[in-house]
């Protein structure tokens, strides 16, 4: 069960997506199914792509990656915010968000990783606000 503990105003809709699955009807979220490491850094550059079924303003995405090899465990976090001018988003448009994330924990090799990313966005004057989540194997390279 999710429960959301904030206050708002009873006139804005809110609907709450989780990984693998969610319940706006905002926009779709996707992951594509390869990534880069900067070696350099340890940091991990993802792409996720909005696709939006309403006109509305992203806030932002999320994403969490984890990958076992071997004795390896890497774990990263990152996250782009938006201004409202550059999440604004036309249904039928399609938005490529890159996000870069942080090594927490370990370094990321080349291979498999699991990712979890989400988002959340709001129609324009907050009639109605969402978020949506998914997961993807990736390919880091």
């Amino acid at each position: 069960m999710l429960t959301i503990g904030i206050a708002i105003s009873p006139a804005i809709k809110v609907s709450a997506g989780v990984p693998g699955g969610g319940t706006t009807d905002l926009f779709d979220i996707n992951i594509e199914n390869t990534g880069s490491i900067d070696k350099s850094t340890g940091q991990v550059t993802l792409t996720v792509e909005i696709t939006c079924l309403e006109d509305i303003v992203i806030d932002g995405s999320g994403c969490q990656a984890i990958q076992i090899s071997g004795r390896n465990f890497y774990q990263g976090f990152g996250f782009t915010d938006f201004n409202e001018e550059d999440g604004e988003c036309s249904a039928g448009e399609v938005l490529t968000i890159p996000v870069t994330l942080f090594p927490d924990t370990g370094v990321p090799k080349k291979g498999p990783t699991s990712v979890g990313c989400d988002a959340f966005a709001c129609t324009p004057g907050f009639g109605e606000c969402g978020s949506e989540g998914t997961g993807a194997n990736v390919k880091l390279k």
